[in-house]
């Protein structure tokens, strides 16, 4: 598998845990998260986004995004970390 520097970063911060949009943006070092996930389900990861209530800084209910990999990327990842070294 071949990735670009910014992939590589985004699938080494999932392997890590959960991550909300905005953590995802901050670790990978992209503004725009949910196309990057876009770039990354096209490669064939599943990259399942939960939705969770939490309140935003006025009090609001809002709905977060809570991106992870699945067992199977999981598993995709670690192969290719081991056989390729994780090199872009």
């Amino acid at each position: 598998m071949l990735v670009n520097p910014r992939k590589r970063r985004a699938l080494l911060a999932l392997m890590s845990g959960p991550l909300t949009r905005e953590e995802f943006d901050h670790q990978v070092g992209c503004s725009n998260g949910p196309d990057l996930v876009l770039a990354l389900r096209r490669l064939g990861f599943n990259i399942p986004c939960a939705l969770k209530s939490r309140r935003d800084r006025d009090g609001r209910e809002v709905r977060v995004g809570i991106y992870s990999l699945s067992a199977a990327d999981k598993a995709i990842v670690a192969r290719w970390l081991s056989n390729a070294g994780g090199k872009a």
